[in-house]
């Protein structure tokens, strides 16, 4: 499965391994963030998907 994955920025795949076997894998994709725009319309995009216009939270880490 993980050679099967496709190798792209972005992808990165985290394998938790024990004694040798693979245990765990985490498969993150990492998108860009296409919220900047201002436009009226793409606003209205992202406000009808669910998202707050006026409400910004995140998190983030360094692999």
């Amino acid at each position: 499965m993980i050679r099967r994955a496709t190798p792209s920025e972005g992808n990165v795949i985290l394998v938790g391994e024990d004694q040798g076997q693979i245990v765990s894998t985490c498969y993150l994709n990492l998108i860009p963030n296409l919220t900047g725009s201002k436009k009226p319309s793409t606003l209205r995009f992202y406000e009808g998907a669910g998202l707050k216009a006026k409400e910004k939270t995140g998190f983030h880490t360094r692999l």
